[in-house]
């Protein structure tokens, strides 16, 4: 009996790059911009699907929009711990949203 593999958000699959690379990178010195720009463009797919504006997102997160720009442009390195504040930043319901109210 064959199992259907398990559907993974952009976050999960970002969050488990950073940790490869991680390993990757203690163990051979690699270069990481590729790696970079890569979860850079998972983040970004992620906001645009939740449709939030970059200004948007860097207001939730309390970061300058140029900051979160350079993380999604992979000019700044992004950990996981920054992966996972978007993620949450993304998932919250925001006020003056019509979502979850009666």
């Amino acid at each position: 009996m064959s199992r259907k593999p398990r559907k993974c958000s952009l976050i999960e699959l970002a969050i488990s790059t950073l940790a490869e690379y991680n390993y990757l990178a203690s163990k051979w010195q690699r270069d990481s911009h590729t790696l970079r720009i890569s979860v850079g463009y998972m983040l970004r797919c992620q906001r645009k699907q939740h449709k939030v504006s970059l200004r948007e997102l860097a207001h939730r997160l309390k970061i300058s929009p140029v900051y979160l720009s350079r993380m999604e442009r992979g000019l700044r390195h992004c950990t996981i711990e920054w992966v996972r504040k978007i993620d949450a930043a993304l998932s919250a319901p925001q006020e003056g949203s019509n979502e979850h109210q009666t």
